[in-house]
């Protein structure tokens, strides 16, 4: 995991205990391979999750942005 996600999401680091260094990720999601936790999306392979944990990125229109993995677009004022 990245710092910046690291900064960004500091609750993440300290679910069970796991600094969740070591990650696998696709298109479908991202999860720590250490303890399984589901960082981002789906899970690895989709596998993890039945509701997407969102990750927004800036989208081709700048008012909104748009989630990596389910590809849910919401206006960009509305994240912190």
């Amino acid at each position: 995991m990245s710092l910046r996600i690291k900064a960004k999401y500091p609750y993440i680091m300290t679910i069970n205990g796991c600094p969740h260094d070591r990650t696998q990720g696709d298109n479908y999601g991202q999860t720590c391979v250490d303890c399984g936790q589901v960082l981002g999306g789906y899970g690895f392979w989709g596998e993890g999750r039945k509701t997407c944990l969102h990750r927004f990125v800036s989208s081709h229109d700048p008012k909104y942005v748009e989630c990596l993995y389910c590809q849910k677009t919401i206006d960009a004022d509305k994240l912190d």
